[in-house]
């Protein structure tokens, strides 16, 4: 498949998020993962808010630990 943005270079990788087909200089590496330019300011507005990526383990919510430390008393 060629370049969403290059349609003379033949050689792509898919984006992590969105899986179109893109030349390496239309990906950038994040955390191991190449992203095109659409997806990368997604992924990056995630990792700063402290979301993290698809996949990575999430923090629970204050009513989740709540029920939890009920849970754990009564056991």
């Amino acid at each position: 498949m060629p370049c969403q943005n290059h349609a003379e270079v033949e050689q792509t990788t898919p984006c992590h998020r969105c899986a179109k087909d893109f030349c390496d200089s239309c990906l950038v590496e994040i955390k191991g993962s190449m992203y095109c330019a659409a997806c990368k300011e997604t992924v990056v507005d995630r990792l700063k808010a402290g979301e993290g990526l698809e996949g990575a383990m999430r923090k629970a919510t204050m009513l989740r630990r709540f029920v939890a430390s009920i849970l754990d008393s009564l056991i």
